[in-house]
């Protein structure tokens, strides 16, 4: 019987990825839930609601997410109108009071600048490496409510991955400080908040709205921006028709740059995601050639 009994830790040790009581939570996309995975380890399993490679703003819930939902404790959202939708899942699957927790709560928020479909404020909080130092003391603080002989692991795991981040800062800071522009165009205003971080130039956005194509007027409009301020950088995001930005780029002898702001969980962690993309970023101004950009 004592062996037998072995043998069943060890099966739900193998089940639950290593920890055979884990909390189950949910959040919305695949950095967020990087950003929890980091924070809860062996401790937390994160229930991923939005599919890798989907685009949050078009995702339309299946009845298989109801399912994903009901395994989860509690949810993660970023809020503002960004992957609201997805409460009436968690609502049906847990019932009105859920536990549904926002992470831009505690961060200063920038406008939504167009985007006029969400709420408040610019959702696009995860794009930024000092938001993410804060989410994940709030990550932190909200699991260790939950599970509270995890507190002290769940602050020690924010606070070690909160150091990762802070030294991408570092470097970033200190890799554009030497470019000859620091200015771009975007396929939409999801790079505002790394924009204020870095005293970045965000000359313009393709898409006023999800699945916007901009008329021709305003890609001229956009050309001749573009052309004024010596923009030579177009961004495009993997999750969005690359279209537009493709003629933008032809039409001012840009550089087309891929930014992912998604990634895939668990395959790529938030900070490898953050690097690569930063990374892309500064090679493509260093060969740009640009002067400043103007105000």
């Amino acid at each position: 019987m004592r062996i037998r009994g072995v043998f069943l830790i060890a099966a739900f040790v193998l089940l639950f990825g290593g920890y055979a009581f884990a909390l189950v939570v949910a959040a919305s996309v695949p950095p967020i839930c990087s950003l929890i995975a980091e924070v809860g380890r062996e401790r937390v399993t994160v229930v991923q609601l939005i599919p890798n490679g989907a685009n949050p703003h078009a995702y339309e819930p299946t009845p298989s997410d109801v399912a994903k939902a009901a395994q989860a404790e509690a949810f993660f959202l970023v809020g503002l109108g960004f992957d609201t939708y997805l409460e009436k899942v968690i609502k049906a699957a847990k019932g009105e009071k859920a536990l549904i927790l926002y992470l831009h709560s505690g961060l200063d928020l920038l406008e939504d600048r167009g985007e006029n479909h969400h709420e408040e404020a610019n959702p696009h909080i995860w794009l930024s490496l000092r938001n993410a130092q804060v989410i994940l003391e709030t990550v932190a603080r909200n699991l260790s409510s939950l599970d509270p002989e995890g507190a002290n692991f769940y602050r020690e795991n924010a606070k070690r991955y909160a150091q990762v981040l802070a030294e991408i800062d570092t470097w970033f800071t200190q890799e554009i400080l030497s470019l000859p522009s620091r200015s771009f165009v975007a396929t939409h205003n999801s790079l505002s908040y790394l924009a204020r971080d870095y005293g970045l130039f965000e000359a313009g956005v393709l898409e006023k709205a999800p699945g916007y194509e901009p008329t021709p007027q305003e890609l001229a409009e956009l050309v001749t921006l573009m052309r004024e301020k010596n923009v030579r950088i177009v961004v495009a995001e993997p999750q969005f028709s690359v279209k537009a930005a493709q003629v933008l780029a032809e039409e001012t002898q840009s550089t087309l740059v891929f930014f992912d702001p998604l990634g895939t969980f668990p395959d790529t962690p938030y900070h490898v995601l953050m690097k690569e993309n930063l990374r892309k970023l500064i090679e493509a101004w260093k060969g740009s050639g640009n002067d400043q950009p103007g105000d």
